[in-house]
């Protein structure tokens, strides 16, 4: 029976390391909070995870006064980091009033951890700015 204590424990402290690995590695590096801007248009958006070298960022665009099916995110959206600049990758297609969804950046193997998006246009602010230190 002590024989296979030792060889237990190290498998158990193997596989939490690589749990821990695998779970880290693929968020932010902190938690970060929701940011939102309220007008015509209410935007709330969210870091939520870094995996495969694309940034993933959780969005809602909510409004009871325009219809939002003629604002591309991939065009009006930017993400600025480590004095880089890029547009989305993909980005959930707006329609109605009410949407959610996701909208993701390449940054390669950047882990950013201070950045700010902007988003353009959208009803009734010309640039809003949600930004994370």
């Amino acid at each position: 029976m002590k024989k296979l204590i030792i060889p237990i424990t190290v498998l158990l402290v193997l596989g939490l390391f690589i749990s821990l690995f695998f779970v880290l590695g693929n968020k932010p590096a902190k938690s970060y909070d929701t940011k939102t801007s309220q007008g015509e248009a209410t935007i709330d958006i969210t870091p939520k995870i870094i995996e495969n070298g694309k940034f993933v960022f959780s969005i809602a665009l909510n409004t009871h006064s325009v219809s939002l099916e003629n604002y591309n995110l991939m065009e009006l959206t930017t993400l600025n980091y480590n004095g880089k600049s890029v547009k989305p990758i993909s980005a959930l297609k707006l329609a109605g009033h009410h949407n959610n969804g996701e909208i993701s950046f390449d940054v390669g193997n950047d882990k950013p951890e201070n950045f700010k998006i902007t988003i353009n246009s959208i009803p009734d602010i010309e640039e809003r700015i949600f930004e994370w230190n």
